[in-house]
């Protein structure tokens, strides 16, 4: 426990979940992903479908209809009914001395500063780092 090998288990064990994405996003298809896994599963490698097309990930490890299944339903029910604006992009944009260094969310990034959104609504969250360059 708490060895750096443990980190291993975090990243995905083949690149064809995340080749795929990329294509996906390209084509502007989003991946709503529901798994019922009683046993292992490489949630890291599954996980770049919904990760690189703005969709979202929900997991009910061992599945019981009695105490899952209202979960379940609900979620499903959201997803489905939501107001959702597709095939979206966002372009962030700093004034002279500043940068983004990092951003966050279930998008891909098209560019240095082009996110590509197959669908979007009222739970996308994205978030970025500034960094100040220039000494003033």
């Amino acid at each position: 426990m708490g060895t750096p090998e443990e980190s291993k288990l975090l990243r995905p064990s083949m690149n064809w979940y995340k080749d795929t994405a990329v294509e996906f996003s390209r084509a502007q298809i989003s991946v709503d992903m529901f798994l019922f896994p009683y046993a292992y599963i490489d949630v890291a490698a599954l996980a770049m479908l919904p990760k690189l097309t703005a969709g979202s990930l929900h997991t009910y490890v061992a599945f019981d209809p009695a105490t899952d299944g209202p979960r379940l339903e609900s979620e499903l029910s959201k997803g489905l009914t939501m107001n959702t604006a597709f095939e979206a992009v966002m372009r962030i944009r700093c004034t002279k001395g500043m940068r983004i260094s990092n951003f966050y969310g279930n998008f891909f990034i098209r560019g240095t500063d082009l996110l590509a959104l197959p669908n979007c609504n009222s739970d996308s969250v994205f978030g970025f780092d500034l960094v100040h360059d220039e000494q003033t």
